[in-house]
């Protein structure tokens, strides 16, 4: 009985601070814009820190938006640190091409020597090779050289 009448107390202390919380931002505060010299009023409004909260918020949102934006779509990119430089990025399409080159004709190695023992095996068991097999078929080069993997 004691804990949960404690247990009771806690939990309307804890609802009594949120309630407080959100009365706090609800509340309205008048705020009035004076001219320094003739303390002539130029503009007032009533304002709640919630609404203060909210724009401060969206605007966050949009100069965040508005930097990468801008970043992204001009030159100023290659100002960051790390990011390659068009030299740099050139060198590496240069890398990519021989590897693919390097790549194919590896794959056409391998499928040359699979057709190599493929016919031996053949021939070791005495009967006659094909004379429709001896092309390797690379399917990676298709791809490849059709531009799906490297944007050229």
């Amino acid at each position: 009985m004691i804990f949960a009448f404690m247990n009771k107390q806690l939990k309307d202390k804890q609802q009594g601070r949120l309630k407080k919380i959100i009365d706090r931002f609800r509340k309205k505060i008048r705020i009035v814009i004076l001219n320094n010299d003739t303390y002539e009023e130029n503009n007032s409004f009533v304002i709640s820190f919630l609404q203060i909260a909210v724009y401060s918020l969206f605007t966050l949102i949009f100069l965040i938006f508005l930097s990468l934006t801008i970043i992204s779509f001009t030159s100023l990119k290659h100002l960051i640190p790390g990011y390659p430089s068009l030299i740099a990025l050139e060198e590496i399409k240069k890398k990519d091409h021989e590897n693919i080159d390097k790549l194919l004709s590896i794959e056409k190695k391998i499928e040359e020597g699979k057709l190599y023992y493929q016919n031996l095996k053949i021939i070791l068991e005495g009967n006659t090779v094909k004379e429709d097999i001896d092309k390797p078929s690379i399917s990676s080069a298709k791809y490849i050289r059709a531009g799906f993997f490297i944007k050229t």
